[in-house]
């Protein structure tokens, strides 16, 4: 017994890197026969340069949702049967399929996509659909989403024409608004914002990113002031009321029902409902919330 147990310890361990070598191609070969790979779809017929989506999660609902405002034709490629049976009762054009298999996508009309975007969570199965989606069709724009920097030189090599690291993103929304919070020029963080994802990337990990100090503004506030039916400023131009010399604050913009009027026309009267979007120090900002309700102030 114990010659036959080492027999087949080490018959295993000479098979297995054959047998991992030979696996992906029997992994496919299985997986033409199950449910997913067999897609079934809302009937439609696909047009010269539609919109392939693959991964009907957030960002992919979301295109979706997006493409059919605009008129823009759309497929979506789903692995969750519940969400392709709720979807497909709502009209959407979402078929069920594995996306990794070449007849699910030629299904999906993959040869007409004029772009193509990708955006599920398996980093395995995302290379495998970046490379086959690329060798269906040479000259579709492969954007894809994953999750990590470190996988996006190997996805362009892959065929991938972008690819937006989730990682990279969420820390370039967190850099953006912080640096507007220090009121640093809204070009200059445009600026770098630019050249942070033209240089895919790498510039993030570099420091001196920043060359000078921001701006910063500690004592001042933007607040936002509405007008009630019985303010005093009812029916005044903001010329008229003189806020920056009798209150020390900047007007940036008025709200109103239709919409926010930057930059405000000096001689256009406030009305009742008005809000003025206001800057200034608190203190002055207190005397003129006081002044716009009417109450007394000691500011002539």
């Amino acid at each position: 017994g114990y010659q036959i147990f080492l027999a087949s310890s080490i018959f295993s361990m000479a098979a297995t890197p054959v047998l991992i070598g030979w696996g992906p191609g029997i992994a496919d070969l299985l997986a033409r026969f199950t449910p997913a790979a067999r897609a079934t779809a809302t009937k439609r017929e696909f047009s010269e340069g539609h919109l392939l989506i693959i991964g009907y999660g957030l960002n992919g609902s979301n295109l979706a949702r997006a493409a059919r405002r605009t008129g823009i034709p759309y497929q979506a490629i789903e692995m969750n049967a519940e969400t392709v049976r709720r979807e497909q009762r709502d009209g959407v054009f979402i078929m069920y399929g594995d996306a990794t298999q070449p007849t699910v996508l030629e299904s999906a009309g993959i040869a007409n996509a004029r772009v193509v975007v990708i955006a599920i969570s398996d980093a395995a199965a995302t290379a495998r659909i970046t490379e086959v989606a690329r060798r269906l069709n040479p000259l579709a724009s492969i954007i894809v989403r994953t999750r990590f920097i470190a996988e996006v030189a190997h996805l362009h090599t892959l065929g991938a024409d972008e690819v937006v690291p989730e990682e990279f993103e969420t820390s370039l929304e967190i850099f953006t608004r912080a640096l507007r919070r220090f009121f640093l020029p809204r070009q200059e963080v445009d600026r770098m914002v630019e050249e942070l994802r033209s240089s895919s990337y790498e510039a993030l990990r570099q420091s001196g990113v920043i060359a000078a100090p921001p701006l910063r503004l500690p004592d001042f506030d933007l607040v936002s002031l509405a007008l009630d039916d019985h303010s005093p400023a009812i029916a005044q131009t903001l010329s008229g009321l003189e806020l920056r010399a009798r209150f020390g604050v900047t007007v940036l913009a008025l709200q109103r029902p239709d919409g926010i009027v930057p930059n405000p026309d000096p001689m256009e009267p406030l009305r009742p409902g008005d809000s003025l979007f206001v800057l200034g120090r608190p203190a002055d900002l207190t005397t003129l919330e006081h002044f716009l309700h009417g109450k007394t102030t000691g500011v002539q």
